[in-house]
């Protein structure tokens, strides 16, 4: 009887006692990445002020990103064709993005090298067509000293585009 016994609590503890198993479960999750297509920009035009007659006290001259010059004292005179800068930008379709000049820009030549900055653009809410491509004109200001040397003068500057 003894056995008997000890066989049905055995059995009972089975029964009565849960599963360490019966409150577990599994369930397999998903991953996904979007690799965005890197920037880039090309120069497809360049910013130029064309001839200047300068002021001989000095002047700022401002070239507009719609190609349109004036001089800050009005004593300077302008000949040929000026152009603003243009540049092409291709990444992703749709993507907003910010345009951002750098600073310390000059143009040297035969005088005293000449700042160039306060630049400006044709697009204020930049972001690409649905074809991945942004093309936009750039303008700026140079100051041109007081009895500026003659000569041509040239520089380079920078435009930088990231994804906002």
């Amino acid at each position: 009887m003894k056995g008997k016994m000890k066989l049905l609590a055995t059995s009972l503890l089975l029964v009565v006692a849960p599963s360490k198993f019966a409150f577990a479960a599994s369930e397999t999750g998903t991953a996904q990445a979007t690799i965005q297509a890197a920037v880039a920009v090309s120069q497809n035009q360049v910013l130029d002020f064309a001839t200047i007659l300068p002021d001989p006290a000095g002047d700022t001259v401002t070239l507009t990103s719609l190609a349109a010059i004036s001089s800050n004292t009005g004593g300077s005179a302008f000949s040929g064709t000026t152009s603003a800068g243009q540049f092409l930008v291709t990444g992703d379709a749709n993507s907003v993005v910010t345009l951002q000049f750098g600073t310390g820009a000059t143009l040297t030549g035969a005088g005293t090298a000449i700042p160039l900055g306060n630049f400006t653009t044709d697009t204020l809410t930049p972001s690409m067509d649905g074809t991945g491509n942004l093309s936009f004109d750039v303008g700026g200001q140079i100051t041109i000293g007081a009895n500026q040397t003659a000569g041509l003068y040239t520089g380079n500057y920078t435009v930088t585009v990231a994804y906002q």
